[in-house]
């Protein structure tokens, strides 16, 4: 399974910058954006860290923030807590 955490940010989301925290014990196992029970996240094996702006949220509902078209993004910092 994936898991897939919602962040939480300080700000709004019309500033230019700002710090997103995503906490491992939020972190929701997912198979094509469907949750799975009985998973747990170890946090000892992460392997990498994928960002994705998705139109769906979990078990079919969809993203109320999401819009069609470009957007960008500039990761200043990456770092474990």
């Amino acid at each position: 399974a994936l898991f897939r955490g919602r962040g939480e940010g300080e700000g709004d989301k019309d500033e230019k910058s700002g710090t997103v925290k995503l906490p491992f014990e939020k972190q929701v196992p997912t198979i094509f954006a469907k949750t799975v029970s009985g998973q747990t996240f170890q946090k000892d094996n992460v392997l990498g860290l994928q960002l994705a702006y998705s139109k769906f949220e979990y078990d079919g509902d969809l993203n109320p923030n999401f819009s069609l078209g470009d957007f960008s993004i500039q990761i200043l910092e990456v770092s474990a807590f």
